[in-house]
């Protein structure tokens, strides 16, 4: 998917989600004209003098996975990070993954970004079940990757 998407634009940077449903292995769903699709993918194209930051918090591996303080502490310090710099608007990724460390918490993410952004900017949150974010490559284009339990945003 990342591979077809990444070739069909090449040299842009791709920021976004596959659909989920909530912290399950069902099929996610994209609604359209009051319809849903299994099989479907929502994209918002940007052009123009757009320079959007990247910031990806780090991963724990696999078998140590993340714990409550973890997903609380990468949250507020990838806001911060992406506050640092003026932004006119920030969207923030997060993977699904990450909320099965909060157990029964499983609002606290949101409110520890929330409160990081403090009304600063205008900002949207979603979930996924793999997020795609651009990280620079070696000669310093964009190169597009799918990451798992990390929190990513995009400032613009």
């Amino acid at each position: 998917f990342l591979e077809a998407l990444s070739g069909a634009m090449p040299g842009v940077p791709i920021f976004g989600a596959l659909a989920c449903h909530q912290a399950s292995a069902a099929p996610g769903q994209v609604i359209y004209s009051g319809e849903s699709q299994q099989s479907a993918a929502a994209f918002l194209l940007l052009s123009g003098p757009v320079s959007p930051r990247f910031i990806i918090t780090p991963t724990a591996p696999a078998e140590d996975g993340l714990s409550q303080d973890d997903v609380l502490q990468t949250a507020g310090a990838a806001m911060d990070s992406a506050l640092a710099q003026p932004a006119d608007a920030v969207f923030v990724c997060s993977c699904q993954a990450r909320t099965l460390s909060l157990e029964a918490d499983t609002c606290a993410e949101m409110e520890a970004v929330d409160a990081a952004v403090n009304g600063r900017v205008p900002y949207q949150m979603f979930y996924s079940a793999g997020a795609l974010c651009a990280v620079a490559s070696a000669n310093g284009e964009p190169e597009n990757h799918i990451n798992s339990a990390a929190l990513e945003v995009c400032a613009l």
